[in-house]
Formats: C-alpha cells, structure tokens, sequence
C-alpha cells in the first residue's frame, strides 16, 4: 500500500526536522553537515567523503586504526582516524566513519554517518542513515531504507514520509532514508527500525522491537520484551523519559 501523497511541509506547519538536532556534527568534526536536511545530508555524503580523503592525503593526518583485509570499502567512502572495520564488513555509497568509531564483524553500511566513537557491533545492515556520536548498535539491527510500494525495490521512486505528532506528514524528498539515531543512543539486537524513523538523544531501544515511522524523542526507554511494534503516534512527545 502507497504512502499518501504530502507536500514536504504540510500546510499546518513549518518545522522541518534536521538530523542537526539529534546529531552534534561539529563534534563529530563535520561541520558542513550542520543544518541539513534529511535529503541533502545524505545527497552530500559522497562528496564529502572525497573531500575528507583529499584532506587526508594533502596534510598526511592520521588513517583508520585498522581496516581488515576481508573488509570491502568502496568508493567514496572515508574511515576517519583510529576507526576500526573488521572481516566480512561492507562500507561503501558515501559512507563515512569518524574517528574512532567501530564497525565490527559482518556489517553493510550503505550511504550512511556514523559518527565518533559509536560501535557498530555484528551483522547490523545500515542504509541510508545518521548514527550519532557515541551510540551502541549491537547485533541483528536492521534500519530498513525503502518502502515496499516501489514498483522496482532496487529503483526506488516512493519518497520516505515521517508522520508528526499533529497528526501531519513530513515529506523527506528521498526515497531512500533508514533512521537518524541520536547521540549517545543503544539499539538492542534484532530492532527494526524505517524507514523513516528518528531516534532522539541518550534513548535505548529493547531487543526485537521494531519502530514504525516517526520521530521518538530524547530520552525513550523502550524495554525488551519479545517482538513488539511500536507505534510513534503512542509516544508522548512532552514527556521525553518515559519508558515503554
């Protein structure tokens, strides 16, 4: 079933939601990232891994920690200083790394941010999306790019749309985007997570859950308890610390 049809800011309001406001891009050493929309980052994140490289290279700075050899890294991508990729792991689409980040055993991140010093455990597939600093994904996550009601899953053409709280429908321009996962944020094993979701600062997300579409703010508590899917309309947007 297709997504209805929306405008990229509904006539009821302005906001626009940034991955800015989850992600501190300027500690993560990124700056040029600040701001953007959803789209646009993602659209930028290429080019901005060749400039990152070109940077490198120009100035001799420091390279990864370690990239294994039975990694696959692909074009336009940058592994900042001191990051870790281990065996069997594909980083490739413009993705970037930051400095001390890991991503462990098994992993494919596709067009996707990772920022400093968050791991990436074990067999984890990431498309599409913003990982803050600092954040913990452990094993099994999957943060799911595209819809089902593309006729061509492998060209997508139905953008991503993110339900707001008051009750309208933000229209991302893209119809690839997984999650955007605030700073300092743990996602258990096996969550499920997009498209089109974004998890605020400092949250932790149980095993097995899956999270439908919609912005979840800072400080959610989502408890582990089999397989449970949770609906972002159900969340209480002024009361950021509950638990569920």
């Amino acid at each position: 079933m297709n997504q209805p049809v929306s405008s990229r800011k509904s006539p009821q309001q302005d906001y626009e939601p940034k991955p800015s406001e989850w992600v501190d891009f300027e500690a993560a050493g990124v700056r040029e990232l600040e701001g953007l929309s959803i789209a646009d980052l993602l659209k930028a994140l290429p080019e901005l891994a060749r400039e990152l490289n070109a940077y490198r290279e120009k100035h001799n700075l420091p390279g990864p920690g370690l990239i294994s050899d039975h990694a696959i890294i692909g074009q336009d991508v940058y592994i900042g200083p001191g990051a870790r990729v281990y065996e069997f792991s594909t980083v490739r689409d413009g993705a970037i790394i930051c400095s001390n980040a890991v991503v462990g055993f098994g992993n494919e991140m596709v067009n996707t941010f990772v920022g400093k010093r968050s791991h990436v455990f074990h067999r984890n597939s990431i498309g599409s999306s913003v990982v803050g600093n600092n954040v913990d994904i452990t094993v099994g996550v999957t943060a799911a790019a595209t819809l089902f009601a593309n006729p061509d899953m492998s060209r997508p053409t139905v953008d991503i749309l993110i339900p707001m709280s008051d009750g309208t429908v933000y229209n991302t321009d893209t119809p690839k985007f997984g999650a955007v996962i605030g700073d300092g944020t743990r996602v258990g094993m096996h969550a499920a997570l997009g498209p089109g979701v974004i998890i605020g600062r400092a949250s932790q997300i149980g095993a097995m859950v899956r999270l439908t579409p919609g912005i979840y703010p800072d400080g959610m508590h989502i408890r582990d308890a089999g397989f449970r899917v949770i609906d972002a309309a159900s969340i209480q947007t002024n009361n950021p610390n509950q638990s569920l």
